[in-house]
């Protein structure tokens, strides 16, 4: 079977994320990282938090190359950080620490994500704070980018 880099990504993404815990991270993030639709996360009794949830990306050609051998793709994966919404404002420090933990996380795993794709280009994109539709969590958004050339040799 021929190599997917976009599902190779995504496992990569979710074993960094997983990694989130212990003395150098605010939070046990990492306890709780899935793949897949975050409302179904974010109902399912089972789910522990504060979760991350590694959205299905899109994928977005940029370029062909070599006359149609090969292209250039940018993955863009949403992930979707949620805690639950207390009395007080400890859910918003929450988030926020979750945040700075999966930045870490992402950083510190930069080079076994790239390797993946062979390729430097990576980007992380704002955050953005919402509120699930519940009103039960506190969410944080943000994009995970990434630029690879995929081969149809």
């Amino acid at each position: 079977m021929a190599d997917n880099t976009s599902t190779g990504v995504l496992a990569e993404l979710k074993t960094v994320l997983s990694g989130i815990g212990g003395d150098s991270y605010l939070t046990d993030l990492g306890q709780s990282v899935h793949r897949g639709f975050y409302s179904h996360v974010l109902r399912d009794a089972n789910t522990k938090f504060p979760a991350a949830v590694i959205h299905p990306p899109t994928e977005e050609i940029l370029s062909v190359q070599g006359g149609n051998k090969s292209a250039m793709l940018q993955l863009t994966i949403p992930i979707i950080l949620a805690a639950p919404v207390g009395d007080d404002d400890k859910a918003y420090d929450q988030i926020s620490d979750c945040l700075r933990d999966a930045r870490r996380a992402i950083f510190r795993g930069r080079d076994r994500l790239t390797s993946i794709t062979n390729d430097e280009a990576m980007t992380i994109g704002a955050a953005e704070p919402d509120m699930s539709a519940d009103s039960l969590h506190v969410l944080a958004a943000f994009t995970l980018n990434v630029t690879f050339t995929e081969s149809y040799t």
